[in-house]
């Protein structure tokens, strides 16, 4: 058979919709960068600092936060993105009414425009997707220099975490860095086990919610494998701070929200106690029924799973409970926590003569069953630990299982 479609277009971009004498278009920011892969390729093909922040300014990769560094000393943090010049208030998720060309944005935002740094006091820059606003401490930005539409002004505990690892006078070897890059703090634990084990203490005791109280008060406030108290910790704060499918909005609050005037200390806090404590007694029957004690180590129920053969502990989780290495984690059918995406590959690299790194990828180097390279890499991670990088001919020659030249056998 032949069928016909009819596509309707505007120099605005495609109609996606046409009812009730109106015509939906979507305006896509990056709906003509078509030079996106070629800034790719030259980003990567910069020999200095100057070369690279003019290949930045072509502005065809329209998301992702940049952070630069080069053997010269350079450091340079980007908020990138492809950003139109609005002419209006900004809208998530509502259609903007347009009755004229003047209602429409038409250009973009030229990269001076966005928020950066380069080489900022302390002689650092982070990103773990918060706002750009607080990327350097000792260098601050006031969003009130920014558009309204710009990100709003907040810190994630994950980017507080990673904040405290580096916001000091420290010079880090490459192999302190790779271990912090593995710190199993769960943040979110310093900010609220305290109200939550006050707001137990309220309750009738129990032998049960007894131990509860005590594996808490003992837990090191890690998700380290061999750490006992953060299955039943995660848990409870999963119900505690589950999202309205209605509305999305998230139903536990912090009894302090974040503050930009205290931005490594909130937010804190547990807003109700009531719902709180409701959400523990549920969260420690779950954790009881499935792995028979309140105190379940970590790396017991949390697992590196690949085929049949591999199923290794693991430390890591939420970047949202403050987590700086993230794991994220699936029930499997024994109830154990299979992960399932978070950090996946792993790099970091010296700019010495000749360069230095070390990599892991989480879910190893191949997923073709019976390779040797379907968990090569598993157990490293599972360790917290990384591989060093074959740079050099020296190097190469002395990792490489075998050499194969066509036509010679």
């Amino acid at each position: 058979t032949t069928k016909s479609r009819t596509f309707w277009y505007t120099p605005l971009g495609p109609v996606v919709d046409r009812r009730e004498g109106k015509v939906y278009v979507l305006r896509s920011a990056c709906y003509d960068n078509y030079g996106a892969y070629e800034q790719w390729l030259r980003m990567m093909q910069a020999k200095s600092y100057a070369e690279f922040r003019q290949t930045v300014e072509m502005n065809q990769i329209p998301m992702f936060n940049i952070c630069y560094g080069d053997r010269a000393g350079n450091i340079f943090y980007l908020w990138n993105g492809t950003v139109p010049i609005l002419p209006h208030p900004a809208k998530k998720t509502e259609a903007v009414h347009a009755a004229r060309w003047s209602d429409v944005w038409t250009r973009f935002h030229i990269t001076a425009d966005l928020p950066q740094l380069f080489n900022p006091p302390g002689g650092y820059v982070q990103n773990c997707n918060s706002p750009p606003y607080l990327t350097n401490l000792f260098a601050p930005l006031d969003p009130k220099n920014y558009p309204s539409y710009f990100s709003p002004d907040d810190l994630s505990l994950r980017t507080q975490h990673s904040l405290r690892l580096i916001h000091n006078d420290r010079k880090f070897a490459l192999e302190e860095v790779c271990e912090l890059k593995h710190s199993p703090l769960m943040l979110l634990a310093e900010r609220v086990k305290a109200d939550l084990v006050a707001a137990l203490r309220t309750e009738p005791p129990t032998p049960e919610l007894d131990e509860a109280i005590r594996t808490l008060q003992a837990w090191d406030d890690t998700v380290a494998a061999d750490s006992r108290g953060g299955t039943l910790f995660a848990n409870w704060w999963d119900r505690y701070a589950a999202r309205n499918p209605e509305t999305g909005t998230q139903v536990g609050q912090f009894a302090v929200p974040w503050r930009r005037a205290e931005p490594t200390t909130t937010p804190r806090g547990l807003s109700d106690r009531k719902r709180a404590v409701a959400k523990f007694r549920e969260a420690l029957r779950e954790v009881n029924q499935l792995y028979g004690r309140p105190d379940v180590a970590w790396g017991d129920v949390h697992r590196i799973r690949k085929g049949n053969g591999v199923d290794l502990s693991v430390s890591g989780g939420d970047g949202l409970m403050g987590c700086f290495r993230v794991v994220e984690f699936r029930r499997d059918r024994d109830g154990k926590l299979a992960a399932w995406r978070g950090d996946g590959w792993v790099f970091a690299v010296e700019f010495s003569q000749p360069p230095k790194a070390y990599t892991v990828v989480a879910y190893s180097q191949s997923d073709v069953a019976g390779s040797p390279h379907f968990s090569d890499q598993a157990a490293l991670f599972s360790a917290g630990k990384m591989k060093r990088a074959a740079f050099t001919d020296a190097e190469i020659e002395a990792q490489r299982p075998k050499t194969y030249r066509p036509g010679e056998e």
